[in-house]
């Protein structure tokens, strides 16, 4: 989803669309958008967007109108699966509490058996560092953090920093070291994380180039309809 669209408008948009047509289009166009926004792969915009649209299934979308969206783009609720036939709310309660445990289970196993804490050697590559003691003062060194600060003024400041604690809280994949974030402006507060150095770069380098494009006027506006 675009910077400042909320869940809700999106929900809204995915049930309105009634052929198959148009929801090809939204799925492609989706897609497009995670990839240039949020995700660092296709194949990761791919599965987050059949995701997003599947979550709509259980947001009170008709037999058939799922049944279109898995012909189109083979999406699937995230824990109630494909909804072929429609569930009652005591059996979407139970699947999503169920869920839920089994979630838990294996990010607490996983998160166990992974290190937390991270430092940057010589070479830029970060490498486990348990030791608080030496990850601690490491860490309080902004120098050693800062990737790149770049200040767009009325646009906000885009701040791209390597993290030193793995925020990735699923226990599953590569860990997640790197953030950029936007202080100010109309994209105030929006984030983006990454596994890697290049690909945290890249998206520094995108947010910059995306929020340059807005006008300031623009800008303007946008932060007086926010209060």
């Amino acid at each position: 989803m675009k910077p400042g669209k909320t869940i809700g408008e999106f929900v809204r948009e995915v049930l309105a669309i009634d052929t198959p047509e148009k929801a090809k289009s939204f799925f492609e166009a989706h897609c497009a958008e995670l990839a240039e926004l949020f995700c660092e792969t296709p194949k990761d915009a791919t599965t987050a967007a059949r995701c997003n649209i599947g979550w709509c299934f259980g947001e009170g979308m008709t037999k058939e109108r799922r049944a279109m969206w898995r012909e189109v783009c083979d999406a699937v609720h995230p824990f109630l699966g494909a909804m072929v036939e429609d569930l009652t709310a005591e059996e979407a309660i139970r699947a999503g509490i169920e869920e839920g445990r089994r979630i838990n289970a294996r990010s607490r196993t996983r998160l166990r058996e992974r290190p937390v804490y991270y430092v940057l050697d010589e070479q830029g590559h970060p490498r486990p560092q348990p030791d608080l003691g030496v990850s601690g003062p490491w860490f309080e060194k902004s120098a050693n953090r800062v990737l790149e600060r770049t200040d767009l003024g009325q646009l906000g400041l885009v701040s791209t920093v390597f993290l030193g604690i793995d925020h990735n809280l699923s226990g599953e994949g590569k860990p997640i070291l790197w953030e950029t974030m936007v202080f100010g402006g109309p994209w105030d507060g929006e984030q983006w994380r990454a596994t890697s150095e290049i690909r945290a770069r890249a998206r520094h380098r995108l947010t910059v180039k995306r929020l340059s494009k807005l006008p300031i006027r623009a800008a303007e506006q946008l932060a007086v309809e926010d209060e």
